[in-house]
């Protein structure tokens, strides 16, 4: 089908249904990855969500017109990592790539729903994607990129309907501007225009007691951090660099501390005083040798729970299986992270 952009949005929206005032409920963005360290460049990964409380709602298309622009940039002066294996949007990712450049997985892209071409049946029009493969951002005034309407991707997964994925060197920010246009469970149709967002892609906190002692794989176990600081927020811990396929799990402490290999152990536990252990968020390190959790500070695990309160500071450490030959146990580097 041959068509203008804005005439292939009012195409959808005849339907969808005819359109009223009900609202999407805004973005949200989540970092996914910290300080992957690609060609020399630390790059840090973030994914844009639209959010719709509404289980039953859906999200058909993003776009800009004429009236309101769509726009996607970075103060990074290299521009969105890009891989030469990705693509322009996620309909174009082959997750058979991962296993020949696990860099891939960092691409930058746009997305309604997938992450990948699996079950992806997304298209776009209009929109010149050149600038963002060379160093600039996303720029339309007569562009959408959209789902078949009542398709899978369209609906919400734990109230979001992933967007982008971008990528660009730790430290930077990424901004947008984008319109949403969708539909709720009871027929209404979704049109929300100018919906900001802005991330600032990199770790929080101060790392210590690094490197850590060699693991299976090679290297150093490392921890980053990432979300917010405010007390009562969650937190998001990312340890990578761990050796594939072994669990681990988080501690916690408000004291600093250091005791090589304990218990036998080929690493060195980086905590004193009363350590918390996040053991009901026990996690694998998988295929990519990654454990990422989400700390609730409203309640780290001692007996009673603790709330983080403003001002305090607290430390943070994975353990994690290992076999280096034989079957051990070893430690990233520690996170001190100080709460407002």
């Amino acid at each position: 089908m041959r068509c203008r952009p804005l005439t292939c949005t009012l195409l959808l929206a005849h339907a969808l249904g005819a359109s009223a005032a009900a609202q999407i409920d805004g973005l949200e963005t989540e970092i996914v990855a910290l300080d992957r360290i690609v060609a020399g460049r630390a790059v840090s990964t973030v994914r844009v969500f639209a959010t719709l409380s509404d289980p039953a709602a859906q999200l058909n298309a993003v776009y800009g017109d004429s009236t309101d622009l769509l726009g996607v940039q970075t103060t990074d002066s290299l521009g969105f990592y890009q891989n030469v294996l990705g693509g322009d949007t996620s309909a174009q990712i082959n997750p058979a790539g991962y296993t020949i450049d696990p860099n891939l997985r960092l691409d930058s892209w746009v997305a309604l729903g997938s992450q990948d071409m699996i079950g992806n049946t997304m298209l776009n029009i209009g929109v010149d994607f050149g600038p963002f493969n060379s160093g600039g951002g996303i720029v339309t005034n007569n562009g959408v990129w959209f789902e078949i309407p009542f398709s899978p991707p369209c609906y919400p997964v734990a109230g979001r309907v992933l967007i982008a994925q971008l990528s660009v060197t730790s430290g930077e920010t990424v901004s947008g501007t984008v319109n949403l246009f969708g539909k709720d469970g009871a027929g209404t149709t979704l049109d929300v225009k100018q919906i900001p967002f802005s991330a600032l892609v990199g770790p929080v906190g101060q790392n210590y007691c690094g490197p850590a002692n060699l693991n299976s794989s090679g290297m150093s176990a490392r921890l980053r951090a990432s979300g917010s600081t405010l007390a009562g927020d969650s937190l998001r811990l990312i340890a990578d660099q761990l050796p594939l396929q072994q669990f681990g799990y988080f501690l916690a402490s408000q004291t600093q501390g250091f005791v090589p290999n304990p218990g036998g152990s080929q690493g060195n536990i980086c905590l004193g005083g009363t350590i918390a252990r996040l053991v009901s968020q026990l996690g694998n390190s998988g295929p990519m040798g990654q454990i990422v959790v989400d700390v609730d500070t409203s309640a780290i695990p001692l007996s009673p729970p603790v709330a983080v309160q403003p001002g305090e500071t607290w430390n943070f450490q994975l353990w994690f299986r290992d076999k280096n030959p034989g079957r051990t146990s070893n430690f990233t580097d520690a996170v001190a992270v100080t709460f407002n």
